[in-house]
């Protein structure tokens, strides 16, 4: 199938329900169980699953608008070097949304780990070079994709293996001409089955690309894990010291 082609994009959408439903299945037939040994002990779990949905969602929440507060105090540390692009996908063509129930709606924009970076890279010894890209068209991505001094690329939003979505067209990675090389890829949104990934294109040392959907939890700990590898293999940056901040 062609890149990016509305049969390919199709299957990879089955396949991630698919996946979905059979883990949702699991769940069901779990609880069931569960229920049909104990039903005050299926109460108590319940209540022990709902408490703790609750506190994961409110703590992501929390993630988000601190995320927010670092972007608007930090948005980028010497980025006029060779530094790591950290960009933000904005699907939906907005930044910003002002109704109260939409502000909570745009914040899973910023839940994934974007913190994580930035307090990495301030608190590094020396600081490491980085910029946030706030995007919400395809060209504006291919800003920092396709520019000579972003060595490492982490991207946060919804997609594929092969594409990137934005409100009225998405961005299809094997389609992007002359890119130069980077040293790390990460596709911190959902991946597929089939695809060509931007790392691929890229032809980057370190990558972080799945096969997978993504969720933010997941997501999180790949950020922190994929910071503490590229220390260990001395490619966090080429151009400064490989102390860890992680």
């Amino acid at each position: 199938m062609e890149e990016c082609s509305h049969n390919m994009r199709k299957f990879n959408i089955v396949c991630t329900r698919i996946i979905v439903i059979f883990v949702l299945v699991t769940l069901i037939a779990l609880f069931s169980w569960v229920n049909f040994i104990s039903p005050v002990g299926f109460v108590i779990v319940s209540l022990i699953v709902f408490l703790c949905m609750f506190t994961q969602v409110w703590y992501y929440f929390q993630r988000a608008f601190e995320t927010k507060e670092i972007i608007n105090s930090k948005p980028g540390l010497n980025n006029n070097v060779n530094h790591h692009a950290i960009i933000i996908a904005h699907s939906k063509g907005v930044i910003e949304e002002t109704y109260f129930l939409s502000k909570f709606r745009s914040a899973s924009d910023y839940m994934d780990g974007i913190d994580i970076l930035v307090n990495c890279f301030v608190n590094h010894k020396p600081p490491i070079p980085y910029k946030i890209y706030e995007v919400t068209t395809k060209e504006e991505a291919l800003i920092p994709i396709k520019s000579s001094n972003t060595s490492h690329i982490w991207i946060f939003g919804h997609g594929q293996r092969n594409f990137l979505n934005f409100k009225g067209g998405g961005l299809c990675y094997p389609k992007i001409k002359n890119v130069p090389e980077k040293v790390f890829v990460g596709q911190y949104h959902c991946n597929s089955i089939l695809g060509t990934s931007l790392a691929e294109i890229t032809k980057a040392k370190a990558w972080d690309v799945t096969r997978l959907p993504r969720i933010t939890p997941c997501i999180r700990i790949s950020v922190s894990k994929k910071l503490k590898q590229l220390v260990q293999s001395n490619l966090l940056m080429p151009d400064v010291g490989d102390d860890t901040c992680v």
